[in-house]
């Protein structure tokens, strides 16, 4: 399945807010689909959120 890079950022939010709660396996379970979620953002994602942190110049 393929994501937007706007669909993958709202996935990103959901799975945090997932691994801040219940047990520790489940947090576990949520840490891990989020980490997977933040590598697969596009070289263009990465280029706008450093753009908009001010690490790279426009």
């Amino acid at each position: 399945m393929s994501l937007t890079d706007d669909e993958r950022e709202c996935l990103i939010a959901i799975t945090g807010q997932l691994s801040a709660q219940g047990t520790t396996a489940v947090r576990r379970y949520w840490w891990a689909a989020m980490k997977a979620l933040i590598h697969d953002r596009s070289p263009e994602q990465i280029q706008r959120m450093e753009i908009a942190k001010g690490l790279r110049a426009a």
